[in-house]
């Protein structure tokens, strides 16, 4: 099943075409990928053929556990790199 498409205006002169529904696993991965490379998410949801709120909302909901996306730390060893460290306490 394809997903739908819808026509987002821009400006004023210029539209784009965007993604409309479901995330799929690949699409909240690579979401995941580029916030950890310091992109806006003006900048994902552009890369990522979405709107700017879509990529901040389906980003909060993977931050909070809100969705089913399974994500191993094998497949993504730059998300492994840039969560914080256990300390032992003293």
């Amino acid at each position: 099943m394809e997903t739908p498409l819808f026509i987002e205006k821009t400006s004023k002169d210029q539209t784009s075409i965007k993604k409309k529904g479901s995330w799929t696993n690949e699409d909240k991965i690579n979401l995941i990928k580029l916030r950890l490379e310091g992109l806006s998410f003006k900048q994902i949801g552009d890369q990522l053929g979405r709107t700017e709120h879509s990529a901040r909302s389906e980003y909060g909901r993977i931050r909070r556990g809100d969705t089913d996306v399974k994500v191993s730390l094998k497949e993504l060893p730059e998300l492994r790199k840039a969560l914080p460290l256990k300390r032992n306490k003293v």
